[in-house]
């Protein structure tokens, strides 16, 4: 495991399992975060007809952190992560989408 820490955004984890182009497991805690413990946070990436689907998934320590992270907005977080990962994956795929 490797810790991971990044500055912008105020967020910090460890990574716990990376299968290159397939799997990443990591915890996450936000410096200001308002619930308990950390997240551990699954991403995964499945292929089918040369379209890739990224599943997230997230545990949170404990059912009432759960429910406090789902009343956060996330929708325009959430949108700009995943536009800014589809233009970094245009450069290394020569625009194919």
């Amino acid at each position: 495991m490797r810790a991971c820490r990044l500055t912008r955004g105020h967020q910090a984890g460890t990574n716990r399992t990376i299968t290159m182009a397939h799997r990443l497991v990591c915890t996450e805690r936000f410096n200001d975060q308002s619930y308990p413990g950390d997240t551990l946070v699954s991403h995964t990436s499945t292929e089918l007809a040369g379209r890739t689907t990224v599943t997230t998934t997230l545990r949170y320590a404990t059912p009432e952190g759960r429910d406090i992270a789902l009343r956060y907005p996330m929708v325009r977080g959430v949108t700009e992560s995943f536009t800014r990962l589809a233009e970094l994956l245009a450069t290394r795929t020569g625009g194919q989408q």
